[in-house]
């Protein structure tokens, strides 16, 4: 019985089997590929999971020591993301301590009242004893006592006690046919306007002393949320003043899908339509919640929630994420959205 050679056949085997599996298995794989993902008449690949950004700001001023996250941590609320040096110097202490002081001086002076001081003439019955000497050097300490009062260096009494010295020596000095001036103090209450604008300086003055002694307690940025952290340009010796948004937090409490699209396909969607997406190759469906049109221009100053459309000229159509899921998904996450064809 004759041999039959069949190295020939294995090497055709080898040469064109093994090429024609892995063509079979990569049109297997499109194909699944196509039923699990690009099923439908539109599929976006541009989406991600999103959050209202809520602001963290400072509740001091100074500079940034210390970062303990990193951007796009997972955070819980009350974490601390930085820690901050606090510029205040025990010199700035004294002089708000001194302000305090001023303000509170103003208050009791403003409360006593107003002291109005009115000349009264009346003609002297008689010549009195005092030289004309005298009443030049009453004159000439009025006349001290006015400029000392202007400069702010003696009370108001000073100034009427000197005044009333004055006034006295002249009618001492004057015979029977010559008038008689006196000065008639008298005290008005004051505006009850310019109490509430002193008492309102004095709370002031208070709070910006209680703010500096206690910076020390208050150099930690903390998150007001959980959520995703993005620090943004917040950088380790930064300045930065109290009040200001140093980063921002997608809250994990209010997250959802949201896909960009161009104009023209956001007319075939509708508001509360059923449409499946992915995340982390994972099957889900959700409801169009929102279409946001792209707008010229932005607020930009929003940190506190509200949704600000940042994505140039596309339409973003936000995707419902159902509770169950809502904690296990990541901010920022990739997603990919399969919108169901329109006959």
């Amino acid at each position: 019985m004759a041999e039959v050679d069949i190295s020939n056949k294995v090497k055709n085997l080898i040469k064109f089997g093994i090429p024609a599996l892995i063509l079979i298995a990569v049109a297997t794989a499109s194909i699944v590929w196509y039923v699990m993902y690009g099923w439908g008449d539109m599929t976006v690949r541009e989406a991600m999971v999103s959050s209202n950004m809520v602001g963290v700001r400072t509740r001091i001023s100074g500079s940034v020591e210390e970062i303990l996250v990193e951007d796009g941590q997972q955070v819980e609320a009350g974490t601390v993301i930085a820690r901050m040096k606090v510029n205040v110097t025990e010199e700035q202490v004294k002089q708000l301590e001194q302000n305090l002081a001023l303000s509170q001086r103003n208050l009791e002076q403003i409360k006593k009242g107003i002291t109005v001081s009115k000349p009264r003439t009346t003609m002297a019955a008689s010549g009195g004893s005092t030289s004309q000497a005298d009443v030049a050097r009453a004159k000439s300490r009025m006349d001290r006592m006015n400029q000392l009062y202007e400069m702010g260096a003696i009370s108001a009494v000073k100034r009427d006690e000197a005044v009333a010295a004055y006034q006295t020596a002249l009618a001492d000095s004057a015979v029977s046919s010559q008038p008689s001036v006196s000065i008639e103090t008298t005290v008005q209450p004051a505006n009850p306007d310019v109490i509430k604008q002193a008492e309102l300086q004095v709370k002031q003055a208070q709070a910006a002393l209680a703010a500096a002694k206690n910076s020390s307690a208050a150099n930690e940025i903390v998150a007001p949320v959980s959520g995703v952290v993005y620090l943004g340009d917040l950088a380790e010796g930064a300045e930065l003043n109290a009040g200001d948004v140093v980063a921002r937090i997608g809250s994990s409490a209010d997250v959802w899908v949201e896909a960009y699209i161009d104009a023209v396909q956001s007319e075939k969607l509708q508001l509360g339509e059923m449409v499946t997406y992915y995340i982390d190759r994972q099957k889900y469906e959700g409801l169009i919640t929102d279409i946001v049109m792209p707008q010229q221009e932005m607020d930009q100053s929003n940190t506190e929630g509200g949704y600000v459309n940042e994505h140039g000229d596309k339409v973003v159509v936000k995707i419902s994420i159902p509770d169950a899921i809502a904690q296990t998904v990541k901010i920022g996450e990739n997603a990919e959205v399969r919108f169901p064809a329109k006959k």
